[in-house]
């Protein structure tokens, strides 16, 4: 009995070990060519920057894990497929407890999202029922212009003391020469402690469609979810709970 009951004890440590304890730790700081990251090998540890070059494509398949490190970057310059499915959706969070890591960047010239009748995602970057936590500007966009769809976006952290720099967004930053789809998103516990603006997102120039997005208990001193400077585009069907401004625009500052 008691060398059944071994066997069975050391049975489940090695399924355990294998389901928990076996991550792939990603070294090369490349993409290059086309790279595809499966959710029989997640989760994936970054402990580097790692940039998908200019012509390459990297795609995560639902159900995948991505640990990043403190300060750790995901840089796009090609093209980021990362579509979830429901019930398997894709997480971009720390490695440590008690860290941030750095952000999602698509730097200018990246592969934008293509759509046909203007809403239907045909090709080109996407996150897609993807949850990002912990990350400081968690996702940012720099002349670049991806699909944003049914995310969430958690427990992101950005500041500065520096009373120059109000430019925030814990959760999402939009610059100039960017038109991405911001679309049914959720919004939630992102930060800015200091003095940037928009808790949980900033847009500084760019031209998104922001709509059908949930905003709920983000901070910052001045617009407490959402802020934006010279934006002509739409910002529409968004809903505001308990957000904060601890100076003005508890929901969102235009």
């Amino acid at each position: 009995m008691r060398r059944r009951a071994a066997t069975i004890l050391a049975g489940l440590i090695l399924l355990l070990g294998a389901r928990h304890g076996m991550a792939t730790e990603i070294s090369a700081t490349v993409v290059e060519g086309n790279e595809t990251w499966d959710a029989e090998s997640s989760p994936y540890v970054l402990v580097a920057d790692l940039t998908v070059a200019k012509g390459a494509s990297l795609t995560i398949a639902p159900g995948v894990e991505v640990r990043l490190g403190p300060d750790v970057s995901l840089r796009v310059q090609g093209e980021l497929i990362a579509r979830g499915a429901t019930g398997a959706p894709i997480l971009f969070t720390n490695r440590d407890p008690d860290t941030l890591w750095g952000a999602i960047v698509f730097e200018p010239g990246a592969a934008s999202a293509v759509y046909e009748d203007l809403h239907d995602y045909v090709s080109g970057s996407v996150l897609e029922l993807v949850t990002i936590e912990y990350g400081q500007r968690a996702l940012r966009m720099e002349g670049s212009s991806p699909l944003v769809r049914a995310c969430t976006f958690q427990h992101n952290r950005y500041g500065s003391s520096d009373q120059t720099e109000l430019s925030g967004g814990a959760a999402l930053w939009i610059g100039a020469d960017s038109a991405p789809l911001i679309d049914a998103c959720t919004f939630e516990d992102n930060y800015i402690q200091g003095f940037p603006q928009g808790g949980a997102v900033c847009v500084e120039y760019g031209e998104p469609i922001i709509k059908d997005n949930l905003f709920r208990g983000n901070e910052s001193n001045y617009g407490g979810a959402l802020v934006t400077s010279w934006v002509y585009s739409p910002v529409v069907g968004n809903t505001f709970e308990d957000n904060k401004g601890r100076f003005e625009g508890g929901g969102a500052a235009f």
